[in-house]
């Protein structure tokens, strides 16, 4: 779980009083390994839903795999740190849900996935089977 250096320079920007440059949505997750011990801290995208945060994930990327089983983490936004318990939606079925209800909700941020919506605003099938292939979605619940 290395950090790059635009993930160092970004980390720093949203834990600073410039953390609005960046926008609302940036923020910190610090998470402990499971099998380290260690923490580790990592810029990730968030869309708050009522008393909640969503994050749409790489399945390629690691630290949300630490958040399996309920674990709990560190979300460092808009200026403040709360502790928050992660829900990894991991499955095909589940993700495949997740992805449109997301899309439904939001559909300003189909552009971002490459989803393309229907004239009634249903996301089109085959770019949402192409996105469960390659994402999870973990929901933070603050604790």
């Amino acid at each position: 779980m290395s950090s790059s250096f635009g993930d160092l320079i970004v980390k720093t920007i949203l834990r600073s009083p410039l953390h609005p440059v960046l926008g609302k949505n940036l923020a910190v997750i610090t998470i402990q390994g499971q099998k380290t011990g260690r923490r580790y801290s990592t810029p990730i995208n968030v869309i708050p839903e009522g008393e909640s945060y969503v994050v749409i994930s790489f399945r390629r990327r690691m630290w949300w795999r630490n958040l399996r089983s309920g674990a709990t983490g560190w979300l460092h936004r808009v200026g403040k740190e709360r502790p928050v318990k992660g829900e990894v939606l991991e499955h095909s079925q589940a993700v495949r849900e997740g992805l449109l209800t997301h899309f439904t909700r939001h559909p300003d941020y189909a552009k971002y996935f490459k989803v393309r919506l229907a004239d009634n605003g249903q996301p089109n099938p085959e770019d949402i089977d192409r996105l469960v292939q390659e994402r999870v979605i973990i929901r933070l619940r603050e604790v």
